[in-house]
Parts: structure tokens; sequence; C-alpha cells
């Protein structure tokens, strides 16, 4: 993942182009992970000093590292270094394939993380891509077939807590 300059990033892919490396433009609203973020770093670092913060009780990937993160990611020293840092998602998915985990899900509007992480792996393995969301279709339509493919895939769902705020009707099948 790279971030900056529309002008240095178009002309970075001009030059990548003939090499046949193609690249997916995220949609975002500042850009991220790049000096351009410098400006308000000192802001940011000032608004969540004060912030509580502890280190993880499960495993999380950080993003600055493409590793598990420790008490490090506790500090507000992480989170600067994480808005201004590269991301490291390659890394990252590689790391979780290399963990055994099989199931990748994308909570957010619309899943172009997948896509993505899917190129990041080889396919020595079938691995799962699922969205929780994607933009232009039913929400729930989506959701619920992501939870299916979970379920088939033979993952324990809880249907009581899963359908829990809504009524149900029985209804007797043939």
């Amino acid at each position: 993942v790279v971030s900056g300059r529309r002008e240095a990033l178009d002309a970075l892919l001009a030059e990548l182009a003939p090499e046949g490396v193609a690249a997916t433009r995220l949609q975002v609203s500042h850009a991220f992970h790049s000096p351009l973020m410098e400006p308000m770093l000192a802001d940011f670092r000032a608004a969540i000093a004060g912030l509580p913060m502890r280190a993880p009780t499960i495993d999380i990937i950080s993003n600055l590292t493409g590793r598990r993160a420790g008490a490090e990611i506790a500090t507000p020293d992480y989170w600067v270094r994480h808005v201004r840092a590269a991301v490291m998602f390659a890394p990252g998915v590689a790391t979780l394939a290399e963990a055994g985990i099989d199931t990748f899900i994308e909570a957010g509007p619309h899943p172009v993380l997948l896509g993505l992480g899917a190129a990041c792996v080889d396919g020595g393995r079938p691995l799962r891509w699922l969205p929780s969301m994607r933009r232009g279709r039913d929400e729930w339509a989506t959701l619920l077939d992501s939870v299916a493919r979970l379920h088939v895939a033979g993952a324990t769902i809880d249907w009581q807590a899963f359908d829990a705020p809504w009524p149900r009707a029985h209804a007797s099948l043939p």
C-alpha cells in the first residue's frame, strides 16, 4: 500500500505498469500513511495522549509491522506512527495465513481489501474471503450470505444471539 500526492502516485503507477504491476485505488478522505499527514501529527498526539490504552488481550496484527502487536500498541507513539507510516498489509495477511487463519471477513461498506488480501497469499490451501456488506447490495442479504458460508464451512454460529433483537416465528417444514 502506498499513499501520497496524486501526481506522485500517477507517476509511480506509470513507471510500474510496463512491469505488469497493477494497482487498485482506494477511495479515502485523506492521504493517510504518507508525508501529507505530517501537519496534523502533533495535534493528533495531543488529542490521544489522555486516552486510556492497554495492551491487547487478543492477537492483533499490526499494520506497522505486519506482525503480532504487543504492548507498544497501547501508546500514543504507536498511533502517531500508524497515521504516518506505510501500511504493511501484505505482510499482515501473510502473518495471518501462516498462523493458520483460513477465513477473512472485511467489516466495512465495500470489501475492496478482500481482493487485495487474496492477492497477497499463494493458493496453497483454500481460504475464505467474506464481506460484511457490499455497496449497492442489500446489507442483510450480504451479511446472511457470509454467515451461511461460515456455517457451511463448519463455523459455530450462535444463532440465538445472532437474531436475538427480532421476534421469531416457528414454521413447520416438510
